[in-house]
């Protein structure tokens, strides 16, 4: 369809599929409205594809090739091997497993699902596109489930090389042998953990004073603890400048360093998608 044709009919207009939003088509669909459910890229969203799905299956991935140090003092030796490649083939398939359920949950209840970008352009009309293609919608209700998106930082741009994002961390071939990790919340701490268990030299850059500075200070404390027990370094009250080779050139209260770096992962946080709608 072309700007100006008339637009097609919706009861209930779900703009986005991740948890928020095919959740709330599901419940919609069972309420007895009909739901039409608009998504750009995979039904799941964030959490499923690239975020607490993936990041949970290599979480236990890591647990698993650290075990040989947890159990050593036990009079147990073990020895683990650990193929990236086929790790990642594996949390393709954990993922691949969920949103194939999720597309069935959808078909059963009735929920009509259109892939592409959509945008408001008017109170009750919404524009999506999709491969060179735009229709028009206009609906009853909607609910807007956009999501979110990392924070990219102007002066460490993300290249999916030397300096990467939480999705290329989620689903890399190899384990780098230094990585720094910039934003200590809870994806950095998270990702820290896991590439520390599976043989990476990890340290985490935090402009705050500590690591997970949005939570209570007893939960600060106690990973502060458990990621120096894994031999994770803190860099906290460092604010990262820029790459090069050398590595990692970061700034605090004493000036400058560079922390040697092969990966530099941008894990600094994510904005909503809502300001795309």
């Amino acid at each position: 369809m072309v700007v100006g044709e008339v637009a097609s009919r919706a009861d209930l207009l779900v703009v986005g599929a991740g948890p928020g939003g095919y959740a709330a088509a599901l419940n919609a669909a069972r309420l007895g409205r009909e739901v039409t459910l608009v998504e750009r890229a995979e039904l799941g969203g964030t959490c499923l594809n690239v975020g607490c799905i993936p990041s949970k299956a290599l979480i236990e991935v890591a647990d698993t090739a650290a075990l040989p140090n947890r159990v050593a003092g036990w009079g147990v030796t073990a020895s683990v091997e650990v193929d990236m490649s086929a790790v990642r083939s594996h949390l393709s398939r954990v993922v691949e497993d969920l949103t194939g359920g999720i597309a069935q949950l959808l078909n059963r209840a009735g929920v009509r699902v259109v892939p592409g970008t959509a945008r408001f352009s008017r109170p009750d009309r919404l524009a999506i596109e999709h491969d060179g293609d735009l229709q028009h919608l206009e609906f009853h209700h909607a609910i807007v489930a956009t999501g979110s998106r990392p924070i990219e930082l102007a002066d460490l741009p993300v290249d999916g090389e030397r300096v990467v994002g939480s999705d290329d961390l989620l689903f890399r071939d190899d384990v780098p042998e230094e990585l720094v990790l910039v934003g200590g919340g809870y994806v950095g701490v998270e990702l820290g953990c896991a590439y520390a268990k599976l043989g990476s030299r990890v340290t985490i850059v935090e402009a705050e004073s500590r690591v997970l500075p949005g939570f209570d200070d007893r939960i600060g404390r106690a990973v502060t603890k458990g990621l120096r027990d894994l031999g994770v370094g803190l860099c906290c009250d460092h604010m990262a400048l820029a790459v090069d080779d050398a590595g990692l050139r970061v700034q605090g209260p004493d000036g400058e360093m560079v922390l040697p770096a092969q990966v530099v992962g941008v894990v600094v946080g994510r904005r909503p998608n809502s300001d795309t709608v």
